[in-house]
């Protein structure tokens, strides 16, 4: 039998502090509900930055279950917690363990299904908001003066909603990479917090 390595964060500020474990084929979850990585059918990592937050995850999809690893923090509290170092460890030693258990697997970079769809969805209010807004400006018949020192706002309203809906289209595909590719990078990214 391997080497069971082992690894323990807290996912979030207010959460209790969760232990994974790991070895070659199989991952125990929180619970050690044991994941035969030889079964997942599909895998996903999330990575996403709102207001100052970092929230990252990876999902793995046994059929129609689907098990979730997490953590978010602040964005400043990423480079000195250690609980993000062990988080992203066991990230891309999944990864990596995933990528010589199935190879063929590919790996979604973000949201996908509902989650995806609602992200779509976000962006559209978005976009339709700063559309509304400005056209609501030009209908009052305000002066061009407040409509121009309104203009801004407005504007980055529908740039945030097309930039979501672009990233987010839901009748498009979303972006894959191999678990090894992933993992390579999880690690680079581990690299840059230690080196800072």
């Amino acid at each position: 039998m391997s080497e069971v390595r082992s690894y323990a964060f807290k996912p979030a500020l207010l959460r209790a502090r969760r232990t994974y474990r790991l070895d070659d084929t199989t991952l125990f979850l929180r619970d050690d509900t044991p994941v035969d990585l030889a079964a997942i059918t599909g895998a996903g990592f999330v990575n996403h930055s709102v207001s100052r937050n970092r929230i990252m995850r990876l999902d793995l999809w046994v059929g129609a279950e689907k098990h979730s690893i997490g953590y978010n923090a602040a964005e400043a509290a990423w480079r000195i917690d250690p609980d993000a170092r062990d988080f992203l460890r066991l990230v891309r030693d999944v990864l990596g363990a995933l990528a010589e258990t199935r190879p063929d697997l590919e790996v979604t970079l973000g949201e996908v299904g509902k989650a995806r769809f609602a992200m779509f969805l976000v962006g559209v209010v978005s976009a339709v908001i700063g559309v509304a807004l400005f056209v609501a400006a030009l209908a009052t018949g305000i002066s061009t003066d407040r409509v121009a020192a309104g203009a801004i706002p407005m504007l980055l309203m529908l740039a945030l909603g097309a930039i979501i809906i672009r990233t987010n289209w839901p009748w498009r595909a979303p972006p894959t990479g191999k678990a090894g590719a992933v993992a390579d990078v999880v690690d680079q990214v581990i690299d840059g917090l230690e080196a800072a």
